[in-house]
Order: C-alpha cells, then structure tokens, then sequence
C-alpha cells in the first residue's frame, strides 16, 4: 500500500470534483492510502475522504474576488497561470514553498495532480508524478512553447513569461524550468479526452484515455426527445441574453442551473421553461433532450458525444470556446459566446437546428465511432500511471 497525495490547484467547475472523486475510489479500491490538498476543501465530500486528510491548496490569490486583476483576455495556457500570479514571481515563489513544506509533512509516495502546474514544478526531482485531466489542462510538457488556440496574439509575451517562471522557480527553491510548458512536467502525463477536443492533439505523443463522466454513463440516445436540455454554471446571470433568445425561440426547455438561488429558478419558469433543482443523470437527458445548449464542460460536451445529440456550447472562457469549435468543426452543432450573443438571431438559429434532420443523424451516426474508443477509464489509466511509478 503506497500513500498518494491528489493535488488541485486551478479550474473552478463541477469536472474537477467529478474527476477527483473517481480516481480516489480507484485508488482506494487499489488498496493505497490518501491525502488531499486541493483548491477547495469543499469539493472532497465526507463520503469521498472517508477520514483521510484533507489540505487547502496554497492556491494563487488572483483566484480570489478581492485580489483578482482585471479580466485579460487568455489565448493560451501561457496568459492563464502569467495572469493567475505567474507574472508577478514572487507570489509562485511563495506558492512554490508552501508546497514544499507540505510535501515535507504529508510525505507522499507519489501525487496526482490534477491541474495542478505549481504543485508539479514544486514536486519536481523530490516526488513521482502524474498529471491527469483533461486535454485542455493537461498540455505536453514537451512543447516548445503553448500556442497561441485561437489565432490571436498572446496577451504576454514569451520572454517574459519564461523570464517570470525561472525567477518565480528560483524563489521557491525549484528546480529551474526552460520553457513554459515545463510547469506542467511530470514522470507521467495522462489525459482523459477525445482527440477531437484536444487543443494540443498535434503535440500529444502520450496515451489518451477515455473521458471522465458522470455516474451513470450516458447512453445512446434512444431518439425521439423534443426537448432543449440547457446546463448554465452559476456565473450567468439572469439577466443574461441566452435567457431572453430562448423564450424568444418557443421551443420547450429544460434547465438545470448551477449553484442559483430560488428567485433565480422561478424566473426561469416565469419564462415558460421547466427547471431541475438537481443534476439530471446523462441517460435521462439522453432520453428527453432533441439539443443540448452548455457553457461547453469537457464532461458534458463529451456526454453529447457519446449520447448522440446535438449541442450548442456557451462559451465563457478559452477551453470552452475549443470545445465549441470543435463540435462545429465535427458538424454537431455550433457555438456562440455567452455575453456576445443576440437574442433575436440566437433563437433563430436555435429553431433550425433544432429541426434539422439531417444534423440529428449526423450526432447519432458520430456517437457508436466515440464509444467504441479506449479500453480503460480515466481513472483507471490514471492510477495504473502512479503504480508505474512506484
């Protein structure tokens, strides 16, 4: 029995958690001994930590309200941890310390890092690592440097991000990085997506595994659904225009919006629509849904996949708008950003995707292709990775 630490450190939705939650039953199952230090005590339920120990993160202050800059606009991995402390090294530096003196008094035999960049360059050369996520926040370590993923300039610049990170390093007491990717370094890297949606599919030289889902894992869509099943997180505001575009629309809607209040949801159905209070299993939006509108989570877009069904992605942030062209460039659906977007045109076009034959076949002929893929978990590619290592 080996003791494992499960590190978090950056992204903020419910896939995280998801994500987190199995690889420790995986672990447990697997007889090995664990701890936590993650970016919110919250997330590990009673039930999930079984009284094993659970740590805050030394987390960045940019992720906090009060501290927070003013929103940069990210086209690579580059500007996300340049804005969430990298830029100013003395706040990784510390970040990097407090890591090191965590690693000293939990004493793992290995980490699991799920988006974790700091916590690796911390562990680097002292612990055996592997970094498991998603395609998005588990990039190549081996990368030159991160591209730019939408075409656009970068919002820093090389040089002096990689200036920032080789002082931050020498700060914290780490081993020195060559390029930016380097922070993400580990002795195995493992992903959990579908090449697809893999921002880095033409750098990725490792193993994939199959994506990490909700329990019960969707199902192929029997067909037949009439309904817009729509999953917002709890940063859309009511008065936000997707809500307005889809009443505009008529279509009957479902939705389920994260982390709201009451006076929330009852607008929502004052606007006509049916509103869950909880999570709905895949399989029953499966068997309800004819499109799903999102803010474009990995797990749920991959979800759609697998189900058959056509999606809509809402973009909100970088890794959401890959994930949103990426069903374009599949031709299962299409993408608007969540503030940008017209009410009038979005339900239009909402209207004739919703009738369109043609696109409904197209998601239910894609969906067997993205079943039949990998022969292991997420979670179980991921702990086989640790148990390499040990």
């Amino acid at each position: 029995m080996a003791h494992i630490l499960i590190g978090w450190e950056l992204g903020g939705n419910r896939g995280h958690a998801v994500r987190l939650a199995q690889i420790t039953r995986e672990l447990r199952r697997r007889g090995h001994r664990l701890s936590f230090a993650v970016q919110r005590v919250d997330v590990v339920a009673p039930e999930v930590a079984r009284g094993d120990p659970v740590w805050p993160a030394p987390i960045t202050p940019r992720l906090l309200i009060n501290t927070a800059k003013p929103r940069v606009i990210s086209h690579s991995m580059a500007d996300i941890v340049l804005r969430l402390g990298l830029d100013e090294p003395p706040i990784v530096g510390a970040m990097l310390r407090s890591w090191d003196r965590m690693l000293t008094a939990i004493r793992p035999d290995a980490i699991i890092a799920e988006f974790a960049p700091f916590l690796l360059t911390a562990a680097r050369g002292k612990v055996r690592t592997v970094s498991a996520g998603t395609g998005f926040d588990t990039p190549p370590s081996t990368m030159p440097r991160f591209p730019s993923l939408t075409g656009q300039p970068h919002a820093y610049a090389e040089d002096f991000g990689i200036e920032c990170a080789r002082e931050a390093t020498r700060l914290g007491g780490a081993t020195p990085i060559e390029t930016l990717p380097q922070l993400f370094q580990a002795d195995r890297e493992m992903p959990a997506t579908y090449a697809e949606l893999d921002p880095y599919a033409e750098w990725r030289t490792g193993p994939m595994s199959k994506p990490s889902l909700t329990d019960p894992p969707p199902e192929l869509s029997p067909g037949g659904g009439r309904e817009v099943f729509v999953y917002t997180p709890e940063q859309l505001s009511i008065d936000a225009p997707i809500w307005k575009g889809l009443a505009l629309s008529r279509l009957p809607v479902r939705v389920y919006a994260t982390g709201v209040g009451e006076a929330y949801r009852a607008e929502l159905r004052r606007l006509g629509f049916a509103v869950e209070t909880q999570p709905l299993p895949l399989p029953e939006i499966g068997r309800r849904a004819r499109i799903l509108i999102s803010h474009g989570g990995h797990g749920f877009v991959c979800g759609g996949l697998l189900m058959g069904i056509p999606h809509v992605v809402m973009h909100l942030d970088l890794e959401k708008l890959i994930h949103g062209r990426a069903v374009t460039r599949l031709n299962l659906g299409g993408y608007v950003g969540a503030f940008d977007l017209d009410p009038q045109a979005f339900a239009r076009s909402l209207v004739q995707l919703y009738e369109d034959e043609a696109l409904a076949a197209r998601a239910r002929a894609a969906a067997p292709v993205f079943q039949a893929r990998y022969d292991r978990t997420m979670e179980e590619s991921t702990v086989d990775a640790v148990e390499s290592l040990l």
